[in-house]
C-alpha cells in the first residue's frame, strides 16, 4: 500500500512538532441528535496497522456515543502551530466497544487498552462523565481500582476509528492549500485556493 500525500505531510507534521507535549491532541465534531454539532479534543492513538484509519480512545459513557448512534459521519480538526499547518480529516467514526463482533477490531480495541497509561486507565473505571457529581469528594474517587493493562479493557472503554473520506490541508506558511479525496485508485491531491 502506498501512503497517501495527506498523511506523509501528516507523518512529518507530527514528527516535526513532537517536542511540543500537546501536538498529539486534535479536536473532533460529530452532530448531537437534537441536530447541534459538539466538539472535543481527543488524543492521537496511532492509524490502525496498515490502514489510513486514525484511532483515539474513549469512553462509551460520553455524548460521543449518543452522537454516533444518531449520526456517524465526524470531522477531526489538528492545528500544528509551530509549522502554521491545519489538516481537517473528514470520514465515518465508529466506536469499537466490548460487544464488537469483528475479531480484528476487537484486537486493535485490546492493543490500544494494552498501550493505556494508568491514568488513562483510571479514567475508564471513574464516575460516568458528564454526570453531576454525587455528595462525595473528589477524593473518594482516588483510590479506585484501576485494572492493569493486561487485564481485559473495562466495559467503557472504546477505541475510536475514523475511516477517512476526504483531508483538507492548510499550510499558513506558504500559503498552501490541498484537497485530498479517496479514489479507486489512491488518493487524489487537488490544489485549491487558500
Amino acid at each position: 500500500m502506498t501512503t497517501p500525500a495527506w498523511r506523509q505531510a501528516l507523518n512529518k507534521s507530527l514528527d516535526s512538532n513532537k517536542h511540543l507535549k500537546y501536538s498529539t491532541f486534535f479536536q473532533i465534531a460529530t452532530t448531537r441528535p437534537d441536530g447541534r454539532p459538539a466538539n472535543r479534543t481527543v488524543a492521537f492513538r496511532g492509524f490502525m496497522d496498515k490502514t489510513d484509519r486514525l484511532t483515539f480512545t474513549t469512553d462509551t459513557r460520553t455524548q460521543k456515543t449518543k452522537d454516533l448512534n444518531h449520526k456517524d459521519w465526524a470531522e477531526a480538526c489538528w492545528y500544528f502551530p509551530d509549522s502554521r499547518e491545519q489538516y481537517r480529516l473528514l470520514g465515518h467514526l465508529t466506536l469499537i466497544g466490548k460487544d464488537s463482533s469483528d475479531k480484528e477490531l476487537s484486537q486493535e480495541r485490546l492493543k490500544a487498552w494494552s498501550e493505556c497509561s494508568e491514568t488513562n486507565r483510571k479514567w475508564f473505571s471513574g464516575p460516568n462523565p458528564g454526570k453531576p457529581k454525587a455528595e462525595t469528594s473528589d477524593a473518594d474517587h482516588q483510590d479506585i481500582n484501576v485494572r492493569s493493562n493486561e487485564d481485559p479493557p473495562v466495559d467503557s472503554f472504546a477505541l475510536a476509528v475514523l475511516d477517512i473520506t476526504e483531508v483538507d490541508y492548510v499550510d499558513l506558511l506558504k500559503n498552501v492549500r490541498d484537497r485530498h479525496e479517496p479514489q479507486s485508485s489512491g488518493w487524489n491531491k487537488i490544489p485549491v485556493n487558500p
